[in-house]
């Protein structure tokens, strides 16, 4: 049975309201098994939009029309919102707006021929490798939750996994060769990741303090699993103790930049982030080039001989 059969007839269409609409798109979402901060952005980003709505007299998706999206988009460009915000905001409603069409619960999505919101193409800066050596000094004690620390920075560093895959590790998961599979990623997919021996060391000497049953949370702490916001707590803890500012993000753009400076190819270092196209990694690239300036820079052929 297709989901719109479990749903609305296509004579209830013009009556959908915006309420129903967001509730029937969830239940689309939940079905393709996506991440639960996938999950959480939706609900929070759809969540807001229907209180715009509300405020606007608009209650049906029929009204939601393309003078209607210009004008919620111009209230949102002209807001406080950050420009990466208003995109994924912007992304999401329309993504809701696409889905009803496919379903054929909407005739034509009034997003179609309105550009998204333009985000500034800034790079954010990965880690120096001062500030991780920094990150390791800090955690290089032989008390549980340094070693829990070190190993937690460690396999970020070399996996460059998400904060919601690291969260989702369990004990066992990584096999003997530093190998492990990242179960239901971004997009509901499983790939591998991958720790060289270094990393695979700190991970295992964490392991064995951990102990616990194959299967179990890897990452706790007093009060239990390590959810989301505790490990970026912790992450937050660790760089305030040595004046860096830590983040789990930061770790995956210094793992795909790092492998980038080292040789490693476009297509490598897309399969290590587990991303399905080559467009994110092209900013990287952007990064290296302005290394090879810098170091032009220093080491100009025509600058020597003028000396």
């Amino acid at each position: 049975m297709r989901m719109s059969q479990l749903t609305i007839s296509s004579a209830e269409i013009e009556g959908t309201s915006v309420g129903d609409a967001i509730r029937q798109f969830m239940l689309h979402q939940a079905a393709c098994r996506h991440s639960q901060s996938t999950m959480d952005n939706y609900r929070v980003m759809l969540s807001r939009w229907q209180d715009w709505c509300e405020a606007h007299d608009v209650n049906t998706i029929e009204q939601f029309s393309r003078d209607v999206v210009r004008q919620w988009l111009t209230e949102l460009t002209n807001s406080t919102m950050k420009a990466s915000t208003v995109w994924t905001y912007t992304k999401n409603v329309r993504a809701l707006f696409s889905w009803l069409e496919r379903e054929e619960l909407l005739e034509k999505s009034p997003f179609r021929n309105v550009p998204m919101p333009k985000v500034p193409n800034e790079i954010l800066e990965p880690f120096t490798e001062d500030e991780v050596k920094a990150l390791l000094k800090a955690t290089s004690g032989s008390r549980p939750y340094d070693i829990r620390d070190r190993a937690l920075i460690m396999v970020l560093l070399d996996s460059g996994i998400r904060l919601e895959e690291l969260t989702e590790m369990v004990v066992g998961q990584v096999q003997s060769d530093g190998v492990f599979i990242i179960r239901h990623g971004k997009g509901g997919k499983d790939r591998p990741a991958y720790l060289s021996t270094v990393a695979l060391k700190a991970l295992r000497r964490w392991e064995r303090i951990r102990g616990g049953k194959p299967g179990e949370a890897l990452w706790v702490g007093q009060r239990g699993y390590l959810k989301k916001n505790g490990i970026v707590q912790l992450l937050e803890r660790i760089g305030r103790g040595c004046g860096v500012h830590c983040h789990a993000h930061k770790f995956r753009r210094t793992s795909a930049l790092w492998m980038l400076r080292s040789g490693a190819d476009l297509l490598t270092v897309q399969k290590h982030l587990g991303h399905a196209n080559l467009d994110v990694i092209q900013k990287y690239v952007k990064l290296t080039c302005a290394d090879i300036q810098a170091a032009h820079a220093r080491h100009s052929p025509a600058a020597l001989v003028a000396r």
